[in-house]
């Protein structure tokens, strides 16, 4: 009965009389205004289409007809105005509903206060659902932007999130996972997000890792984070702007959202592979979390220094990432070289140290296409031709050396002084590390010799550049000193 009322008043609207005309829509708005909040979402969703964008419609047909014909100047201005009042008056109706999302959000604290303990898996999962919807369909404000400052939304949705309590079976799963999506907000929708047209979602992003690190401490001693592969998504989303560096231009206030992300990953990644192995997690589960900490690595060792906001940074950027790498290297050897940890992945890692620790470009026949289907050593025989032109070498010189110190430790003998089982374990470890380094660490000592012996008869007298020089020298200074695991070395 209300909505055809409604309707009927509604045609009304179409009159030809402009002062009728607004009469009408003013009072529709008002009654919207006044009661909206009153109906079910399902009734405002029809009032919406039935009324307000019946009216929008037939306003454009209205104005489509005036271009199209002799229309008459008064009448044409009138209709402007009617154009005027149903715009203000649907602006002003979603603009008053991001308060009341808001207070929806904060209330959350209160129910929870009360009825917490009675909250189940399936209640909190319908919670996050919830707020994540609310974070992600927030409208931008107009004069201020969320990349440094979480939005009142943003930062009511956190902290409703932290009075959750996560002591019973499920929850971590889903507080986690709603984490990990609340970091990968930034990078998981397409353009204009970034722009004037949505938020960045860069200051909820960054807040998110300090609660995923502090929720993965405090659980990680269970078996719930592994088994559900919570901590893999918490890792895939961490990834992300990592792996990003660069080419992400909405960083934020210092530290960058890089930057963040790599600290809160080496943060938690330590506790997770010790409890891991004290609590000898399945070996299916832990394979795709190794994964995900070959790519962190892959994305610390490398940058794009033309990406880079300005030449200033890349040194101190470059002295971050070393001190991380360091950092993950000893976290994750020799426990890389596990024996149900696929070969692929290894290799994956030390085929990032080969590419990271190149500082002059080879050319194209130096390298096989695809170390995935190429061996690492087919071209290892290959001579470029020789040239005389100085390579430009790499901005960041000390991770590449740093890269290729790592791949001769990594092939270096090392003997097991104990025959505990530990100990012989862990030198095993070693060794299956060793065989995945060993060809590209020979692939990269031969590219500085390669280069000496194509360009020198063309140089002739004219001396090496110094970049070239360094770095064989530091090549032939290293492979004389090095002993290598006997086991590592391929046989062709």
């Amino acid at each position: 009965m209300w909505l055809h009322l409604l309707e009927r008043i509604a045609t009304i609207a179409h009159d030809r009389r402009g002062d009728v005309r607004n009469g009408t829509l003013h009072t529709l708005l008002r009654i919207f205004d006044n009661y909206g909040d009153q109906l079910s979402p399902a009734s405002w969703n029809l009032c919406l289409r039935v009324i307000m964008f019946r009216l929008l419609d037939f306003d454009i047909k209205q104005h489509l007809a005036f271009r199209s014909t002799n229309a008459d100047p008064e009448e044409a201005h009138a209709w402007v105005e009617t154009s005027h009042i149903i715009l203000n008056g649907l602006v002003k109706l979603f603009s008053a509903y991001p308060e009341s999302i808001l207070a929806y959000v904060r209330c959350f604290r209160e129910f929870y206060r009360l009825i917490g303990k009675e909250l189940d898996t399936d209640a909190l999962s319908k919670v996050a659902s919830n707020l994540q919807t609310c974070v992600v369909t927030e409208e931008k404000d107009t004069y201020t932007s969320d990349r440094d400052i979480l939005t009142p939304l943003q930062k009511a949705v956190l902290e409703g999130i932290k009075v959750i309590k996560t002591d019973f079976e499920g929850a971590p799963t889903i507080v986690v996972r709603l984490l990990a999506d609340f970091i990968a907000l930034p990078f998981g929708r397409p353009p204009p997000i970034g722009t004037k047209d949505g938020n960045t979602f860069v200051a909820i992003s960054k807040a998110s890792m300090d609660l995923i690190r502090k929720l993965v401490t405090d659980h990680i001693k269970g078996t719930e984070l592994y088994a559900n592969s919570a901590l893999l998504a918490a890792l895939q989303s961490l990834v992300i702007p990592i792996r990003l560096k660069y080419e992400w231009k909405f960083q934020g206030k210092a530290p960058s959202i890089w930057q963040k992300s790599t600290t809160t990953s080496l943060n938690i990644l330590g506790p997770i592979l010790a409890n891991a192995q004290s609590l000898s997690i399945n070996h299916e589960q832990m394979v795709p979390i190794w994964q995900e900490i070959v790519a962190i690595a892959s994305g610390i060792a490398h940058a794009d220094p033309a990406a880079a906001p300005s030449p200033a940074v890349i040194l101190e950027d470059e002295a971050f990432d070393i001190k991380s790498l360091t950092t993950l290297r000893d976290i994750i050897t020799p426990g890389l070289g596990a024996s149900y940890i696929p070969d692929a992945t290894r290799r994956a890692y030390t085929s990032t140290l080969f590419h990271n620790s190149l500082i002059h470009p080879p050319s194209v026949e130096e390298l096989p296409p695809d170390f995935a289907t190429s061996p690492p050593l087919a071209s290892l025989y290959t001579l470029r031709h020789g040239r005389t032109r100085d390579p430009p070498a790499t901005p960041r010189a000390r991770m590449s050396y740093f890269c290729l110190r790592e791949l001769l430790s990594l092939v270096r003998r090392t003997s097991s002084s104990s025959e505990k089982e530990e100990e012989v374990s862990r030198h095993g470890q070693r060794i299956a590390l060793a065989r995945a380094a060993a060809p590209f660490l020979i692939l990269r000592a031969a590219l500085p010799i390669k280069a000496y012996i194509a360009d020198r008869p063309l140089r002739g007298r004219m001396p090496q550049p110094h970049s070239q020089r360094e770095e064989l020298l530091f090549a032939l200074g290293e492979l004389t000193a090095l002993e290598c695991e006997p086991d590592a070395i391929p046989s062709t």
